[in-house]
């Protein structure tokens, strides 16, 4: 199941200076900077920068977007079967992730993240039990409020029955009365 927006890999000619432009819009300083890149930390995600010139010697590197997995490999193959190619084959980014990537039909890198992290892990375990505890509780407000609907109308028509009913005996003792 992908879940969310982890990484943002973008190619920069210029690394100094993609460094110090990241740095000042993002307002956080990069988490990690070698001769090939740097990676900025912010709010859960990552933003990588690479240099073009590291990665002149493979396959060229384009700008991707991760999404975040519990599962890469099953992932991988499920995205590979509508029309997508496989790109970059499952590696270790460090030793808790790993990332893979696929070509989409229009050519644009649809990447995969997985973290073997215990508290991200507990975490998205807690955020599925919460989905679908709301789900439940959603599910049984809809139901109540078919309930009331119901038991409203229900008591529109005793009302309007009881009503005509009223009418109908005040109508008859004012007959009544009258004679």
């Amino acid at each position: 199941m992908i879940e969310g927006l982890q990484a943002i890999r973008l190619r920069v000619p210029d690394l100094p200076l993609a460094v110090r432009w990241y740095t000042q819009a993002l307002e956080v300083e990069p988490y990690r900077v070698d001769h090939a890149g740097a990676t900025f930390f912010l709010d859960g995600s990552l933003l990588c920068l690479e240099l073009e010139a590291a990665m002149a010697d493979e396959v060229p590197l384009q700008n991707a977007a991760y999404w975040r997995v519990d599962q890469i490999q099953p992932e991988l193959l499920r995205l590979c079967e509508p029309n997508a190619a496989p790109f970059e084959a499952v590696a270790w980014l460090d030793a808790d992730t790993q990332f893979a990537s696929v070509l989409d039909p229009f050519g644009n890198v649809f990447g995969l993240i997985q973290r073997h992290d215990p508290a991200t892990l507990k975490a998205r375990i807690q955020r599925v039990a919460e989905k679908s505890a709301l789900r439940n509780v959603r599910e049984t407000l809809d139901e109540i409020s078919a309930e009331d609907a119901k038991k409203r109308a229900a008591l529109k028509i005793t009302l309007t029955l009881a009503c005509a009913g009223f009418a109908l005996i005040a109508l008859l003792v004012w007959d009544m009365v009258r004679r």
